[in-house]
């Protein structure tokens, strides 16, 4: 396999002006860095400065969150290896850059005392100018039977960590390192009879699905234990999150092409109204045994998709083409739809004050129309990407 894959143990996390903002998610507006963990952890130990302990209520997993200041040390590695010393463990630790800074993962193995061990993952990153760093940290028995399961938490756990605004919108910090840069690969796409050319990376497609793999089986998880509204949103924001920065590119080419030459778009919703009959046109494709959600990238350059996959293509592709957009998904109607913010008439759902105009994927219409027995707003729960808990 490619893909740098090795266990690890991740266990601490330290806050200097922790904002609690809801549950599970916690920022620092001092350090501006925040983490969103999976909705069955709980705060259950702090110092009140810089040390914070979260547990699972489903399965024996516990967090912590360490924040360190960058004179105590020489890099990401050292915070590692250091924690693992103090909590009476081993690491096999391997350092890399994450947005353009220091970062490192670990596998880790804690002794806290000679008749058990624990075994997870640590990660720790260097803070945006030179703050410091900041450490997650996350084990569970060895002797646990859903040793699996344990690890699929502690590493959603990890991924969640951002530590600037521009880190929401990019991979997180071990899917960062599990799937590092393959070189480019061009693509060719045809919207409106045009052909585009634009260029992915060779890592994208298998790493976007990982990511849904990885979230789905913690949504499944919850699901189990009625976490299930918290536990969606939580979903769909980390693949879009991760999706966000690989169809950059992509998206500079879309609207470069389409809006620019000779029958250039120049109306922002035609341009909105091009790029949903173009992802009308997909192969519809499900998958009933899975997550059911197909990688973004690979919904673009082709691959069988439902309307979850499209709809989360349209939001991520219209953010990047500066719309303000949304996902609208209902259990009740076992569907999803994408939501811009378009100037006109047409069906729309509110979130937090603004109005979305509905973007059906799976039938050949436009911005604004629903199918009658799908048009009851309630019915559907709506989702926004911007985050709200980091500086620019």
């Amino acid at each position: 396999m490619k893909h740098r894959f090795f266990f690890i143990c991740c266990v601490a996390i330290c806050l200097a002006a922790v904002q609690n903002l809801s549950a599970v998610q916690f920022a620092s507006p001092t350090l501006n860095y925040s983490i969103d963990l999976p909705d069955d952890f709980s705060m259950t130990g702090s110092n009140g400065k810089d040390r914070y302990q979260f547990s699972s209520s489903i399965l024996p997993v516990e967090l912590l969150l360490c924040t360190y200041e960058n004179s105590k040390y020489k890099s990401a590695e050292a915070v590692i290896k250091d924690i693992a010393q103090q909590l009476y463990g081993t690491c096999d630790s391997a350092p890399f850059e994450w947005r353009n800074r220091d970062a490192a993962i670990a596998q880790i193995s804690l002794a806290f005392d000679q008749y058990s061990v624990n075994l997870g993952w640590a990660a720790a990153a260097e803070l945006p100018q030179k703050k410091g760093y900041v450490a997650i940290i996350g084990y569970y028995p060895e002797s646990e039977p859903d040793a699996s399961l344990c690890e699929t938490l502690i590493i959603s756990s990890i991924d969640s960590l951002a530590t600037d605004y521009g880190s929401n919108f990019e991979a997180g910090l071990f899917t960062s390192f599990a799937f590092p840069s393959e070189g480019e690969k061009s693509i060719s796409l045809e919207i409106a009879g045009r052909k585009i050319s634009t260029i992915i990376d060779q890592s994208d497609e298998d790493a976007n699905q990982y990511v849904i793999d990885r979230e789905y089986t913690v949504l499944v998880i919850e699901n189990k234990y009625g976490l299930g509204q918290e536990a969606c949103s939580r979903f769909y924001k980390t693949v879009y999150r991760d999706a966000y920065k690989r169809l950059k590119h992509c998206a500079f080419d879309i609207q470069n092409e389409l809006t620019f030459g000779e029958n250039a778009i120049k109306d922002r919703r035609e341009l909105a109204e091009t790029l949903l009959k173009w992802t009308q046109g997909f192969e519809y494709k499900r998958d009933l045994e899975g997550s059911d959600l197909t990688s973004l990238t690979g919904a673009l350059t082709g691959k069988g998709c439902d309307c979850d996959s499209r709809s989360l293509l349209i939001a991520v592709l219209l953010r990047q083409m500066n719309y303000r957009s949304a996902f609208f998904v209902s259990s009740e109607y076992s569907h999803a739809v994408a939501g811009a913010e378009l100037e006109g008439n047409g069906a729309r759902m509110t979130i937090d004050g603004t109005d979305y105009m509905v973007g059906e994927t799976t039938a050949a219409v436009k911005f604004g129309q629903i199918a009658k027995d799908m048009s009851e707003a309630e019915k559907w729960m709506g989702i926004t990407f911007e985050p709200k808990n980091n500086a620019r």
